[in-house]
């Protein structure tokens, strides 16, 4: 946890002078600032202890593997929620994706496999 907690800390410190040098003139809508709360600590904090579990349970090899998926998700929210028609690269790009998702996990065994 120090080394993501020390390099979100570093990240938030060198966002900072842009951040102030483009100060809005009035504070954001309630909206708006409760959409960052949400983001910060459901989308951040939640997100990477989710993946901090992932990794205990899985090991670090095949949690990796899931950040292959996040296209597979974009398209299906593309097609259900913006109506987007599926292409035929689309599709081929998806099953390149998940066929080397397979492949990458065929080669690491789960973290509890190396110990027993």
């Amino acid at each position: 946890m120090g080394p993501i907690a020390s390099s979100l800390t570093l990240a938030a410190i060198v966002l900072l002078p842009a951040a102030l040098a483009d100060w809005p003139p009035q504070l954001p809508g309630t909206a708006a600032l409760a959409s960052i709360v949400v983001l910060g600590v459901i989308c951040t904090a939640v997100g990477l202890s989710v993946f901090f579990q992932l990794i205990i349970e899985a090991g670090p090899n095949r949690a990796s593997v899931i950040t292959y998926v996040n296209p597979v998700v974009a398209v299906i929210f593309g097609i259900v929620v913006l109506s987007e028609q599926l292409g035929v690269m689309s599709l081929l790009g998806l099953l390149m994706i998940l066929g080397g998702s397979w492949l990458a996990m065929m080669g690491s065994p789960h973290r509890s496999d190396t110990h027993a």
